[in-house]
Protein backbone atom coordinates (compact mmCIF):
# COMPACT_ATOMS: atom_id res chain seq x y z
CA UNK A 1 0.00 0.00 0.00
CA UNK A 2 1.22 3.15 -0.64
CA UNK A 3 1.03 5.40 2.02
CA UNK A 4 3.31 8.94 0.87
CA UNK A 5 4.03 9.74 -2.70
CA UNK A 6 6.70 12.68 -2.57
CA UNK A 7 6.81 13.88 -6.03
CA UNK A 8 9.70 16.66 -7.51
CA UNK A 9 9.17 18.28 -10.68
CA UNK A 10 11.89 20.39 -12.45
CA UNK A 11 10.64 20.95 -15.79
CA UNK A 12 7.87 23.70 -16.58
CA UNK A 13 6.20 22.77 -19.20
CA UNK A 14 2.40 21.83 -19.75
CA UNK A 15 2.78 17.90 -20.62
CA UNK A 16 5.41 17.63 -17.61
CA UNK A 17 2.69 19.94 -15.32
CA UNK A 18 -0.30 17.82 -16.58
CA UNK A 19 1.83 14.18 -15.77
CA UNK A 20 2.78 15.98 -12.05
CA UNK A 21 -0.71 17.35 -11.27
CA UNK A 22 -2.37 14.79 -12.43
CA UNK A 23 -0.52 11.71 -10.58
CA UNK A 24 -0.67 14.21 -7.50
CA UNK A 25 -4.98 14.29 -7.87
CA UNK A 26 -5.41 10.73 -8.72
CA UNK A 27 -2.76 9.71 -5.84
CA UNK A 28 -4.37 12.02 -3.18
CA UNK A 29 -8.71 11.03 -4.30
CA UNK A 30 -8.24 7.53 -4.20
CA UNK A 31 -10.65 6.61 -1.32
CA UNK A 32 -9.91 3.28 -2.20
CA UNK A 33 -6.19 3.52 -1.04
CA UNK A 34 -5.69 7.11 0.20
CA UNK A 35 -2.08 8.70 0.05
CA UNK A 36 -0.98 11.53 1.31
CA UNK A 37 1.30 13.68 -1.82
CA UNK A 38 4.05 15.93 -1.25
CA UNK A 39 5.49 18.11 -4.14
CA UNK A 40 8.05 19.85 -4.77
CA UNK A 41 8.69 22.45 -7.36
CA UNK A 42 12.03 23.47 -8.52
CA UNK A 43 14.03 24.59 -10.92
CA UNK A 44 11.94 26.25 -13.82
CA UNK A 45 8.96 24.46 -12.81
CA UNK A 46 8.94 26.92 -9.24
CA UNK A 47 7.99 29.85 -11.39
CA UNK A 48 4.64 28.34 -12.08
CA UNK A 49 3.89 28.77 -8.84
CA UNK A 50 3.18 32.44 -9.29
CA UNK A 51 -0.41 33.50 -9.14
CA UNK A 52 -1.43 33.07 -12.61
CA UNK A 53 1.33 31.05 -14.38
CA UNK A 54 0.06 27.31 -13.87
CA UNK A 55 -2.56 28.06 -17.01
CA UNK A 56 0.35 29.84 -18.70
CA UNK A 57 2.59 26.99 -18.81
CA UNK A 58 4.61 27.02 -22.13
CA UNK A 59 3.89 24.17 -24.59
CA UNK A 60 6.71 21.92 -25.99
CA UNK A 61 7.99 23.22 -29.17
CA UNK A 62 8.14 19.80 -30.44
CA UNK A 63 4.16 19.00 -30.10
CA UNK A 64 2.81 22.86 -30.84
CA UNK A 65 0.73 21.61 -33.57
CA UNK A 66 -1.00 19.02 -31.05
CA UNK A 67 -1.71 21.27 -28.33
CA UNK A 68 -5.42 22.52 -28.78
CA UNK A 69 -6.12 18.57 -29.38
CA UNK A 70 -4.59 18.05 -25.99
CA UNK A 71 -5.65 20.40 -24.50
CA UNK A 72 -9.26 19.47 -25.32
CA UNK A 73 -8.88 16.16 -24.56
CA UNK A 74 -7.34 17.07 -21.02
CA UNK A 75 -10.28 18.78 -20.83
CA UNK A 76 -12.95 16.22 -21.26
CA UNK A 77 -11.19 13.91 -18.89
CA UNK A 78 -12.06 17.03 -15.93
CA UNK A 79 -8.66 18.22 -16.71
CA UNK A 80 -9.78 21.83 -17.76
CA UNK A 81 -6.59 23.74 -17.09
CA UNK A 82 -3.75 22.82 -14.69
CA UNK A 83 -4.53 25.26 -11.82
CA UNK A 84 -8.10 23.81 -11.61
CA UNK A 85 -6.06 19.87 -10.91
CA UNK A 86 -4.22 22.01 -8.07
CA UNK A 87 -7.23 22.89 -6.56
CA UNK A 88 -8.90 19.93 -7.42
CA UNK A 89 -6.25 17.88 -5.02
CA UNK A 90 -5.85 20.58 -3.00
CA UNK A 91 -9.57 20.20 -1.68
CA UNK A 92 -8.56 16.53 -0.77
CA UNK A 93 -6.89 17.15 2.21
CA UNK A 94 -4.10 14.76 1.26
CA UNK A 95 -2.02 17.01 -1.61
CA UNK A 96 1.23 19.34 -0.63
CA UNK A 97 2.72 21.73 -2.89
CA UNK A 98 5.36 23.26 -2.13
CA UNK A 99 8.27 25.75 -3.57
CA UNK A 100 11.51 24.93 -3.40
CA UNK A 101 13.18 27.43 -0.86
CA UNK A 102 16.28 28.10 -3.31
CA UNK A 103 14.41 28.01 -6.40
CA UNK A 104 12.03 30.64 -5.50
CA UNK A 105 14.78 32.94 -4.92
CA UNK A 106 16.17 32.24 -8.15
CA UNK A 107 12.73 32.56 -10.59
CA UNK A 108 11.36 35.26 -8.19
CA UNK A 109 8.34 33.21 -6.07
CA UNK A 110 7.24 35.48 -3.02
CA UNK A 111 5.07 35.55 -0.13
CA UNK A 112 3.19 38.24 -2.50
CA UNK A 113 2.97 36.11 -5.71
CA UNK A 114 3.04 32.64 -5.18
CA UNK A 115 -0.80 30.96 -4.95
CA UNK A 116 -2.34 30.53 -1.73
CA UNK A 117 -2.37 26.13 -2.10
CA UNK A 118 1.44 26.43 -2.31
CA UNK A 119 4.01 26.99 1.04
CA UNK A 120 7.74 27.68 0.79
CA UNK A 121 9.92 24.68 1.57
CA UNK A 122 14.35 24.00 1.58
CA UNK A 123 15.10 21.26 -0.65
CA UNK A 124 17.03 19.38 1.81
CA UNK A 125 14.02 19.88 4.47
CA UNK A 126 11.61 18.44 1.47
CA UNK A 127 14.18 15.39 0.83
CA UNK A 128 14.89 14.50 5.12
CA UNK A 129 11.44 15.11 6.06
CA UNK A 130 9.54 14.23 3.34
CA UNK A 131 11.21 12.43 0.51
CA UNK A 132 13.73 9.98 2.98
CA UNK A 133 9.81 8.99 4.47
CA UNK A 134 7.94 8.40 1.37
CA UNK A 135 6.64 5.22 0.20
CA UNK A 136 7.78 6.58 -3.32
CA UNK A 137 9.62 9.25 -4.92
CA UNK A 138 9.37 10.17 -8.24
CA UNK A 139 10.91 12.48 -10.13
CA UNK A 140 9.61 14.62 -13.47
CA UNK A 141 11.85 16.34 -15.03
Amino acid sequence: MMRKLALICRMGTWDNMLTSIGFALLASSDASEPCEVHMLMTSWAVELLKQGALDEAPFPTVYRHRERELKDIAAKLRFQDLYTGVRMAHATGRYHLYACALASQLFGVTSDNIIPEAEFMGPITFLREIASEADVVLTLS
